[in-house]
């Protein structure tokens, strides 16, 4: 054996760094390699799930979106009929409004025009009446312009009484 190197030892050395190394690789590197293999797929399932949330998150926010522009389409198409609604009633009340009080003033009006006519009418029979007393007087004596315009203003003083 030149220079004291033992094959024997050699190989027993190496026999023990395999058994080492196998053994090593047995209870720490394969547990290991799995553990992290384990890990590296609960954490590619997360971000798997979490794409898949944010994925119906957005198909979420996207129908809300479409919701609320449907309801507000609605609400505005509600508010618009509700307002063709009211401007219709509005305009009817005001024909009926109108209609009445075109009915009240015709009614007014011929109301007065009768009043009219009776007043006109009762100052003809008043004047009338007066143009008797008048004449009566007259006929029945034989009176100055003094008592003429004395008898005059007494009748009319009478009938300004009377209306």
């Amino acid at each position: 054996m030149p220079l004291n190197i033992d094959w024997l030892q050699i190989l027993l050395h190496l026999f023990n760094f395999v058994i080492l190394a196998g053994g090593l690789t047995l209870l720490l590197y394969v547990p290991v390699t799995r553990f992290m293999a384990g890990r590296q797929g609960r954490f590619e399932q997360r971000e798997q799930d979490l794409a898949r949330r944010e994925a119906t998150l957005a198909d979420k926010e996207r129908q809300y979106a479409e919701l609320c522009r449907q309801a507000e389409d609605k609400q505005r198409a509600q508010d618009e009929a509700a307002e063709a609604q009211r401007r219709a009633l509005l305009e009817a009340s005001e024909a009926e409004a109108r209609q009445a009080a075109e009915g009240i003033l015709a009614q007014a009006r011929a109301d007065a025009r009768r009043e009219r006519e009776q007043a006109l009418s009762n100052i003809r029979e008043e004047v009338t009446e007066l143009a008797l007393l008048i004449a009566q007087g007259i006929l029945e004596r034989e009176i100055s312009a003094e008592e003429n315009a004395a008898l005059i203003d007494a009748c009319l003083s009478d009938w300004s009484r009377q209306t």
